[in-house]
Order: C-alpha cells, then structure tokens, then sequence
C-alpha cells in the first residue's frame, strides 16, 4: 500500500518540476524528497520523472499517474472535510415530518436557511399528520417534526418556531365580509366546518374551545382532515372554516379571511435524540427564522 505521503510529496516535485523547491515547499531537505520520490517509483516499478542536471521532467507515465493523483488527493480531501462535517451535523440527511399546515409559512422558511446555512445536508420531507409524526419519532422513523401545538410525551422534545394566529374564513357573500375582525362569541351560530381528530388535533380543540360544551365538534355537519379541504368547502358556501393565517392566505378570492381576536395556536419543532447530528443544527436555525414570534 503506497503511503499517502509519498503521493503528495509526488504532486508537490510534479507541480514545481524542481526539488529543491519542492523540498522547501514541504519542509524538507532535498535529498530525503529525492529519495522519497525514488522509493514511490520503486513501489510503482515505473519511472515517474526524468532527471538531469539541469531540469526534471514528467515521463509520460508520470503525466498520467500525477493528473489521476492529484484529482484522488483532492477527493480525499473533499471526503474528510464532509466527513467531518456530517459528524457536526453539517451535512448527511435528515427526515423531517410536517403537518400540511407549514408549507403556508414555517417550512418555506426553514428550508431556505438550511439550504443556506447547510449546502450540504439532504432533507427528506414528509407530509404527514401531527400523530403520525409523534409515532414516527417513536420507530425512529423520522428525525424530527413540524407540527401545531400540541402536548409532547417523553421522550419527544420540542422548540417553539412561531405563533400563528388563527382566521375563520367566510364566503365573500357572507354579513361578515365587511368586519375587521371577530370575536370567538361571533361564531356561536356559524355552520363551522369539523376536522378529523387525528389529522388537526389542535383545531378541533379550539373549534370545541369557541363553541361551548366541548361536545359540538362531534355534531358538525362536515368533517375534514385538512384544512386545504376546509377552504375548498368554503369556496363552495357550504361552510365556515377556522385555518392557521398561513393556509388563510391560500384562500381564493370567492372568500373573505376574517382574524380572530385573541385566537392562535404555535408551530413547534419535535424531535428525539436519536444519534442524528443533523437534528442538532435544524435545532440550531430556530435562531435565524425571520418569522414573528
């Protein structure tokens, strides 16, 4: 097995076509470079350079074995330096869930930082339901995940990215098109469209939060399981849907998106440690968002 140090005392004599400063590049004196270049054609069992008194050269061997050695040395050193990198979490891949709801505002947000802040780190995205999520991080099926607020058991830990107000949004038809903004009181009488449990937790809890009793959500006449379907159900006059403002502004213009005073739920960042280094610099960008807390 050649040394890797013969091959770089190699391209350093092939880039300078000179020992001696070669030598005084590597730090060495040149007869134990020259002899160092001598026991590499050995081991070769090919004559890599012509020597006279007055110049070296390059056989033609020698062209060859420095243009394919200087392009190893430099995929070496490309290797090493990703390999440390995916060790500081810098690079390698990364699984990431998220609830459809982010791709309105938080996970545009997050991508274009990792992408910036991480050239080299490949993520693979999920879409999937807030509990989907959860049970994935248990089977370490992901690496973390974007969804809206909820109670996290251990070992899942999670960070705040971003509140997030929540709209109701109406026809353009309806009375309320020409009000700033609502009370919850105000959607008492509302045909509020229902989302299934498993799919928005957090929006059927406060959907059960504005309509007294705890019970109505069950009673809803249409129940969805996104809230992409609850806006298409708007546009449709069959409904009033209460939406996180980022998928409100994805509402088309046969609707009219209304905030609701005092109304608003979080985007968090879940995950478990599971050895990824990578979790740790996604964790690391919470600090670069530039997203209103």
């Amino acid at each position: 097995m050649i040394e890797t140090r013969l091959l770089r005392y190699f391209v350093t004599v092939a880039e300078k076509l000179h020992f001696a400063r070669a030598a005084e590049e590597l730090h060495l004196a040149p007869q134990p470079l020259s002899q160092a270049i001598k026991r590499l054609e050995d081991q070769l069992g090919v004559q890599l350079f012509h020597r006279t008194s007055r110049k070296v050269e390059l056989t033609p061997a020698g062209q060859v074995f420095y243009t394919r050695t200087q392009a190893m040395l430099t995929q070496l050193e490309e290797t090493i330096l990703l390999t440390q990198r995916v060790s500081q979490g810098g690079a390698g891949a990364m699984r990431v869930g998220y609830v459809p709801g982010a791709t309105a505002s938080v996970l545009p947000a997050l991508l274009r930082i990792c992408n910036r802040e991480f050239p080299d780190l490949r993520l693979h995205l999920r879409e999937m339901t807030a509990l989907e999520q959860l049970e994935a991080l248990n089977n370490q099926q992901i690496d973390a995940g974007i969804l809206v607020g909820l109670s996290f058991p251990a070992p899942t830990e999670h960070i705040l990215v971003k509140h997030e107000p929540l709209v109701a949004v109406f026809p353009a038809d309806h009375p309320f098109a020409e009000k700033g903004h609502l009370q919850t009181s105000d959607l008492l009488s509302e045909p509020i469209i229902g989302f299934d449990p498993e799919h928005c937790p957090e929006l059927v809890t406060f959907i059960d939060e504005v309509v007294p009793a705890g019970h109505r959500q069950q009673d809803l006449r249409q129940v969805v399981m996104s809230e992409q379907a609850a806006l298409s159900l708007v546009e449709a006059g069959i409904g009033v849907a209460i939406v996180t403002a980022g998928m409100g502004q994805r509402s088309t213009l046969g609707t009219k998106v209304l905030p609701i005073q005092n109304a608003q739920t979080t985007y968090q960042l879940v995950w478990q440690d599971n050895g990824n280094p990578a979790v740790l610099s996604m964790l690391g960008l919470r600090q670069h968002i530039d997203l209103p807390l």
